[in-house]
């Protein structure tokens, strides 16, 4: 089931921006995934909305799923890991449209990450390119 709790709209807001309200506290499973346990709670700001979204304890991750070719995986391997596991609860809930989801990627990567613009852009690309599959929304 949908733990639709954990995301909530919070309304009007004039710039897209991302603040952490809480730490990561995780377990490695394995060589790839990660299990949350403690909530991890942003606050994030799309086209002049704010969301409050919560990752619950016992969410796997396996943060940013970087392709291993040689050039793309120097690049943007490694970054952005409080990005990576909101992405992947919220296309793991599909609560939010696929681009909002993506536009939440990018304000968490920049604002939280501290991931330049420039590789926040690369990054939101990539998953609008190569991200579909991984979408459990309509």
């Amino acid at each position: 089931p949908r733990p639709a709790a954990a995301l909530h709209h919070l309304g009007e807001q004039r710039t897209m921006s991302a603040k952490l309200l809480s730490s990561l506290d995780v377990r490695k499973l394995d060589k790839k995934r990660w299990l949350f346990l403690a909530p991890m709670v942003v606050l994030v700001g799309v086209d002049g909305i704010s969301y409050l979204i919560r990752v619950p304890p016992l969410f796997v991750t396996d943060f940013a799923s970087v392709p291993r070719l040689p050039l793309i995986y120097w690049l943007f391997g490694g970054l952005g890991d409080w990005a990576a596991a909101v992405h992947d609860y919220l296309y793991t809930t599909g609560e939010y449209p696929r681009d909002i989801c993506d536009k939440i990627f990018r304000e968490v990567l920049i604002h939280v990450d501290g991931t330049s613009e420039a590789g926040a852009n690369a990054m939101h690309a990539a998953v609008r390119l190569g991200g579909a599959s991984r979408y459990s929304g309509s």
